[in-house]
């Protein structure tokens, strides 16, 4: 079975081609201005190790206040990468476009194995209340 190492939200991520993961703009907290409001962007990043021979179904979605799914699932079917016995280390980045904010409170990024949830990280929306000014 894999282990989770590591997994965080944020602004954008890569793994260059010399294998250096870059994570940037981490945060727990989105500010809008209305509801409903849409999020051009996030990307979750986790590190894993897995046996070379496990074969396994990663799902990460991303589910509102009131634990419904706002988000397509995005699928990855991880395959055999050899059959030695070998632990390998594999860094998985998924990216969602075009988030649509319909609620303020906690929302979570979720992620199943095989079906099962495994993890979540939590994320807060909130409602900024910026009085407009009076004109004289």
């Amino acid at each position: 079975m894999p282990k989770i190492n590591w997994m965080y939200l944020c602004d954008y991520a890569y793994k260059d081609v010399a294998g250096k993961t870059s994570i940037i703009g981490m945060f727990t907290d989105i500010n809008v201005l209305q509801f409903p409001a849409k999020y051009q962007q996030l990307f979750t990043i986790l590190e894993l190790d897995k046996v070379d021979s496990e074969t396994f179904k990663l799902e990460v979605v991303i589910s509102s206040p009131s634990e419904k799914e706002i988000t397509k699932r995005i699928v990855q079917e991880v395959k055999q990468q050899g059959s030695a016995g070998k632990v390998i280390k594999l860094t998985m980045i998924y990216a969602f476009y075009g988030i649509d904010l319909l609620e303020a409170g906690e929302y979570h990024l979720l992620l199943f194995l095989d079906g099962n949830c495994i993890h979540s990280i939590p994320f807060r929306v909130h409602l900024l209340n910026i009085k407009k000014k009076e004109t004289p």
